[in-house]
């Protein structure tokens, strides 16, 4: 049985691909990421702009 485990890590790849579970491996996650990061980061500006009551 050559099938890797859920835990076997290879430390040593070359490409950040080769990671499991990576979350920033390819572009279109990395694009996915700071895109949920500006819109809770604008939400967050907005609900203090609402408190503090402009």
């Amino acid at each position: 049985m050559s099938a890797r485990g859920p835990y076997d890590i290879d430390r040593y790849a070359d490409a950040a691909s080769e990671v499991p579970g990576n979350p920033f491996a390819t572009l279109g996650s990395r694009l996915c990421c700071l895109a949920a990061m500006a819109v809770l980061c604008l939400g967050a500006i907005a609900m203090l702009w609402r408190v503090s009551g402009r």
